[in-house]
């Protein structure tokens, strides 16, 4: 693992996992659409490079003076460009726009030679939410160290403070070296910017340095990985023309007149006719900002219309509904919480409006009528996390009933399948500020037992052996691929006959060759296991799989750790499974 995460320093605060929102200062309510006319297509593939976690420093005061201070040189609301393009060598300032697709900057001020503060468009609500931002930097010099200072984080904490970092994109680098979004940047620091006139509460503010390789260069931008409106409809004519059994249609007109897309997947089963199949029902994209869950979904479905025999197996036995886009209007707008109407779309599924809310109206109704021919055997949202690293599901309690604990079978089936999914910060609860989410409604009112939100974090991997380093695009298709596999092993279990999880199936898994030429024993002191992640739960170890599955004491795997069901102590091993081996038979 790399020395920059030495010094990375986390927060120890179980509140983090679920505190999503804080309360925010009131903003005036706008109706201004500029970003519907244009939309960026990047090229390149990802870099096979992995950046690690950022080497921050520990207590760094901003800078006071900053805040709006200097030349004004972009402004989003003003109708013609502050400053015209560069005409020779001697402008060095920076150009700015963010007037396209999922687009967010309000202002950008060059401080001094090399600094600029740039300000962030809020949400158009009165709360003013922000975390997304996206824009494009032009006339920046190859070499040359620019300071940015990004203002109007509505949340006090971030992990900017332990060690994320954001996206940059280069039209040169694209093109010479066939390279997309990578992360970028050093000395980052996260807090209040002195010098803010403010009538309520605090912004914030995250200021780092970053050198570009080109001189001519067109530059991105971004908090995380874009995945725009436009990005989702290529994908989804792509994955028609490619597979015959992919089906969209249209669930709704959202809020601002655009389609909204629901897709079917499902192959013929000469065993069992299409009404005797269950469904399993798959939702993305709810909170606009939260890209990455947009490439949980991408790489669920990639897996989901794969040639193998698993993808084959599910699709032949099951209905795969997926909305792959919630918030078509908030990620068009580059908003970061809300739709258009103002409101969390997650937290007004008890009630939603049908003119206010009519995507969510729709999904519901839709759920419903399914439910109506045929059972909905899991429900799984897609959501990014912005203050927790890792990636981790929030599931449903079932205490004190007959299903006590099934709820539980398919996030540590997760855990299992890949190192960056991380068990010790899954959650079975129904927290009183979330009875309106989707996730929860799904289970108390449409009363769908295996009903999941996924949350991957805009940060990275903290234990196994890629840990301290950063999600990236195929990290994130590879967690949405994790959650499309982890289907057969459970669907396969007999979950009447002791919860544990497919003992003869996972065992014959362990034979392959694709896993045990990576099984070694690690020593205590391997990098292998460490933990990235201060606070006072005990690691998570990896166990060698012959070794977990069995009890004669237990009848619920979750009800005792893993050294209880054990008669010997397991060995550790190197590595979570990555994927099950071509071979395997449903």
């Amino acid at each position: 693992m790399s020395s920059d995460s030495d010094n990375i320093v986390f927060e120890d605060d179980i509140e983090i996992i679920n505190e999503e929102e804080q309360e925010i200062e009131e903003f005036e309510i706008s109706d201004t659409t500029l970003k519907d006319n244009l939309y960026i297509i990047h090229s390149g593939e990802p870099s096979k490079e992995k950046s690690t976690f950022a080497k921050n420093l520990e207590e760094v005061s901003m800078k006071s003076g900053i805040y709006k201070s200097g030349e004004l040189v972009y402004n989003i609301l003003s109708p013609n460009p502050i400053l015209e393009p560069p005409t020779d060598k001697s402008d060095t300032i920076l150009r700015f726009d963010s007037k396209f697709e999922s687009g967010n900057l309000s202002e950008a001020y060059h401080v001094s030679e090399n600094t600029y503060n740039l300000i962030l468009e809020y949400d158009h609500n009165k709360e003013g939410s922000c975390q997304w931002f996206y824009f494009r930097i032009t006339n920046a010099r190859k070499n040359t160290e620019y300071t940015f200072y990004i203002t109007g984080f509505h949340k006090k904490r971030s992990i900017f403070s332990s060690g994320t970092k954001i996206f940059w994109y280069s039209e040169h680098r694209a093109k010479e070296q066939n390279i997309s979004w990578t992360r970028g940047g050093e000395n980052y620091c996260y807090g209040n910017l002195p010098g803010q006139k403010r009538r309520f509460k605090k912004r914030y503010t995250v200021s780092f340095t970053i050198s570009f390789p080109y001189d001519d260069d067109v530059i991105y931008l971004a908090y995380a990985l874009p995945y725009t409106y436009s990005d989702l409809c290529r994908d989804i004519q792509n994955w028609k023309e490619r597979c015959s059994f992919v089906k969209e249609d249209i669930l709704s007109q959202t809020l601002g007149g655009r389609d909204c897309p629901i897709l079917t997947v499902t192959e013929p089963n000469e065993f069992i006719s299409d009404d005797n199949k269950n469904c399993i029902f798959v939702t993305a994209r709810i909170h606009p900002g939260e890209s990455n869950g947009s490439f949980l979904m991408r790489g669920f479905f990639k897996a989901l219309i794969d040639d193998n025999k698993i993808a084959k197996f599910l699709r032949q036995n099951y209905i795969f509904k997926i909305i792959p886009m919630m918030n078509i209007d908030g990620v068009i707008e580059g908003y970061y919480r809300v739709s258009l109407s103002g409101d969390d779309l997650n937290r007004i599924w008890s009630q939603p409006d049908e003119t206010l809310h009519p995507v969510v109206t729709k999904a519901k109704s839709e759920i419903k009528s399914i439910l109506k021919q045929r059972k909905i055997v899991m429900f799984v949202d897609f959501h990014g996390h912005s203050r927790l690293h890792g990636t981790f599901a929030f599931g449903c309690p079932n205490d004190g009933t007959v299903i006590q604990d099934t709820e539980k079978t398919y996030p540590r089936l997760l855990s299992y399948l890949c190192d960056a999914f991380s068990w010790q910060n899954c959650e079975f609860s129904f927290p009183n500020d979330r009875k309106s989410a989707a996730r929860i409604v799904i289970r108390t009112e449409l009363e769908v037992v295996q009903s999941f939100t996924v949350e991957t974090s805009f940060g990275g991997i903290i234990a196994g052996p890629r840990a301290g380093i950063l999600y990236d695009q195929d990290i994130w298709e590879e967690l949405g691929a994790t959650c499309f596999l982890a289907l057969d092993p459970f669907f396969k279990c007999d979950l009447d006959d002791d919860f544990l999880m497919a003992k003869h199936y996972i065992n014959s898994i362990r034979l392959s060759d694709h896993f045990t030429e990576n099984l070694k024993p690690a020593d205590e002191k391997s990098e292998d296991e460490t933990i990235i992640f201060s606070d006072n739960k005990p690691p998570e170890l990896v166990y060698a799989p012959e070794e977990l599955y069995w009890s004669n004491t237990y009848s619920n795997y979750f009800q005792a750790s893993a050294f209880d069901i054990q008669t010997e102590k397991p060995e550790k091993i190197n590595i979570k499974f990555q994927n099950f081996p071509s071979f395997v038979d449903e």
